[in-house]
């Protein structure tokens, strides 16, 4: 049966994976010395979310095998 704590946070992770692969392809300034560009912080929500999301996943799954322990 499809649930929606493993199917949303799936779709989440496949577009962030999209959006990280994305922003790889921006274009680095050329007149600009800073230590942190304009990818820095689209790959760190991005990472953030796939972080977040498995750990939801894993979450669920840790639930679900501690009720199904308690049943027995």
């Amino acid at each position: 049966m499809l649930n929606r704590n493993i199917i949303f946070p799936s779709i989440i992770i496949f577009l962030s994976a999209i959006a990280f692969a994305l922003v790889t392809q921006f274009d680095k300034p050329r007149y600009q010395d800073a230590s942190v560009d304009a990818t820095f912080f689209p790959m760190v929500i991005a990472i953030a979310q796939i972080v977040l999301c498995l750990v939801l996943i894993f979450q669920h799954i840790n639930k679900k095998r501690n009720k199904l322990q308690v049943k027995k």
